[in-house]
């Protein structure tokens, strides 16, 4: 029982973690463009 008392809030702490970090890079836009890293690849490659 004394486990419980420690794994219980550290899963909800974590819990909350990944959903503050899942928000945070939806509003950065980092979740933006999954499809366009695939395509990406088969461009040509800009040389100076």
């Amino acid at each position: 029982m004394n486990a419980l008392l420690i794994l219980v809030p550290v899963s909800i702490l974590s819990g909350i973690c990944g959903v503050l970090i899942f928000v945070w890079l939806t509003r950065d836009g980092q979740l933006s463009d999954p499809e366009g890293n695939k395509y990406r690849i088969f461009e040509p490659d800009e040389l100076e």
